[in-house]
């Protein structure tokens, strides 16, 4: 039996730490960048999900969706959400809008985790740009063949 080594990581920050203000509301709001290895061989397409479960007003608070990800393909570069309809497509997250939304906790509120989570599927997500997260985990459901995540912290400053 193959052990799952499916991982992810960001090079900016490790897993349980402070996010980088570039990355957040409070800088340049613009994505982080991921790198994974191991993907399933099975694996047809890659799905990302970042989302804030310490949210108090809706939780998880969704603030990046990103599938159609080629199964091949090991990172996101900064800012990737610049190559829509290039590599991969958006969704929207919890604020509406597609694309990446940086971690932004209201004040007094601590710090809040973002999990960036990715899937491996043995599909082909076949929906249209714009698709929620419960859209596409629902596209995804039974066809999920490895899960990876990297969690960040970022507080108010």
């Amino acid at each position: 039996m193959e052990t799952n080594q499916f991982k992810i990581e960001s090079p900016v920050f490790q897993n349980s730490a402070e996010i980088p203000e570039d990355y957040t509301c409070h800088g340049k709001n613009i994505s982080p960048p991921l790198r994974w290895e191991h993907t399933p061989r099975d694996a047809k397409e890659l799905v990302l999900i970042c989302e804030d479960p310490d949210a108090q007003q809706l939780s998880p608070f969704v603030h990046w969706v990103a599938y159609n990800i080629p199964a091949a393909k090991t990172r996101l570069e900064e800012g990737a959400t610049d190559e829509m309809g290039k590599e991969f497509t958006l969704g929207k997250n919890s604020a509406g809008v597609e694309g990446y939304q940086g971690p932004n906790p209201p004040k007094n509120t601590g710090a809040h985790r973002y999990y960036f989570k990715l899937f491996a599927v043995d599909n082909f997500i076949d929906l249209k740009p714009g698709a929620t997260a419960d859209e596409v985990m629902e596209a995804m459901r039974g066809h999920i063949v490895g899960a990876a995540e990297v969690m960040g912290k970022h507080r108010y400053h």
